[in-house]
């Protein structure tokens, strides 16, 4: 249901903002999050502190894993999104062409973390397979498979039986990382609460 929910966005960015919102449902490991910006803005990925060569492979991964979702999406909607420029977190290479050739765009190297900047106008384009009947049932879908997926996390943490205030420090974060709709992540905590005093 993911895919179907990007494609049946209004626009762009609304496909950028649901991407970041279902995040959990993607290959991705490292966290998401955009930066908006007066004619260009950023998709950013934070990379996790791994130890090299770890950490390069998967910043590689992603970056070329998220570029090629960006790329279908413009290929099979007819939308420019390509980068305007590309950051990457960690020392130039010996030959930078290979990037900049996959990326189509000047790519920078040192960075905090990746950012794909697109242009604001392009963000804005309408994708002809906007749908809000058809967004609104994947949506629901997707926030099922989040619930099912925070249903899994809370029945490992029963497993392990850590403390009473490690559960709530673990199940809080992993709450907020969610994306949930504030009703169903309600529920699930008063679930789990109501099975730690059992």
């Amino acid at each position: 249901p993911f895919s179907f929910l990007l494609l049946t966005c209004a626009n762009a960015y609304e496909a950028l903002q649901c991407g970041l919102r279902y995040q959990q449902l993607t290959f991705l490991f490292s966290p998401l999050s955009f930066v908006p910006g007066e004619r260009e803005s950023a998709l950013c990925l934070t990379p996790l502190e791994l130890p090299e060569p770890g950490r390069r492979f998967l910043v590689d991964v992603e970056m070329a894993g998220t570029y090629k979702l960006l790329l279908d999406l413009q290929n099979n909607l007819g939308l420019s999104l390509r980068a305007s420029r590309v950051e990457v977190p960690y020392p130039a290479p010996a030959d930078c062409r290979p990037y900049e050739s996959y990326y189509g765009c000047p790519v920078s190297f040192g960075a905090e973390q990746t950012r794909f900047w697109i242009a604001n106008e392009h963000l804005q384009l309408k994708l002809p397979t906007a749908d809000p009947t058809a967004h609104a049932y994947y949506r629901g879908q997707c926030d099922e498979r989040l619930a099912q997926q925070l249903q899994e996390i809370l029945g490992a943490i029963a497993c392990k039986r850590p403390g009473k205030r490690d559960r709530h420090q673990y199940i809080h974060a992993e709450f907020c990382q969610t994306g949930l709709p504030q009703q169903i992540v309600a529920n699930l905590w008063r679930q789990c609460l109501r099975s730690q005093h059992r």
